[in-house]
């Protein structure tokens, strides 16, 4: 499995946060190697939307209701191309994915390991996107979140629900998960039927079967 870290070049806190993560993951004696993936920034964006035919559709300011999925829909905060940036990142690794045809390990450059992570079990199972990093401080109602795994049975958890099925469910913060190629093509299908939205919002249990969390929290931010 290739391991991929989202680092925007250049950038002295995106390259510092690398560093540690790959200290983190080789105390933890991680036998894998995690690539410098090179983070879209706001000046690519024009581009790539128009490379890859794409549109935004998560309001930059107030809310919205989605008539087609029926979700609410609520602003981040940030600059916006800042959040298109991002989005564009896992996208395109997302892409990457199903062109190698195989599970990779998405990560942002704030994550650091706390466990060491052996992602056969994962990759075995029949989920698709699961993620792997520590929902405290990292999600909204994080509490719930981490209340719901905690009590559940098995090593993989389907992804918990934590309130209103009008909002997006989804992995914590989707900053650290192991995605499969039918996972990456069912959010890429979602994209385009959609829009882009937030890496978090559109990998949600609404629109893409298949999402997951392990029990055990391997990273954290």
């Amino acid at each position: 499995m290739k391991a991929h870290a989202i680092v925007i070049r250049g950038h002295e806190i995106s390259e510092g946060g690398y560093k540690k993560l790959c200290e983190s993951s080789e105390n933890m004696r991680n036998e894998f190697n995690i690539n410098n993936y090179q983070a879209v920034v706001p000046d690519l964006v024009a581009e790539l939307f128009k490379d890859f035919n794409l549109r935004w559709t998560w309001p930059d300011t107030g809310g919205r209701h989605d008539k087609a999925t029926n979700l609410k829909m609520h602003a981040y905060g940030g600059p916006p191309l800042r959040r298109y940036a991002c989005a564009l990142s896992h996208f395109l690794l997302w892409k990457k994915c199903i062109d190698t045809n195989e599970p990779i390990l998405i990560l942002e450059h704030d994550a650091i390991f706390i466990n060491k992570f052996d992602p056969q079990y994962v990759i075995d199972s029949d989920y698709q996107m699961i993620g792997i990093n520590d929902p405290r401080r990292a999600t909204r109602l994080d509490q719930k979140f981490h209340s719901i795994v905690e009590a559940a049975e098995g090593p993989i958890v389907p992804c918990p629900v934590i309130d209103n099925m009008q909002v997006p469910q989804g992995i914590a913060g989707a900053s650290a998960y192991v995605i499969k190629p039918k996972g990456a093509q069912d959010i890429i299908d979602a994209v385009y039927e959609h829009g882009l939205w937030p890496n978090d919002a559109i990998a949600c249990q609404q629109l893409v079967p298949g999402l997951a969390v392990t029990k055990k929290y391997y990273t954290t931010i």
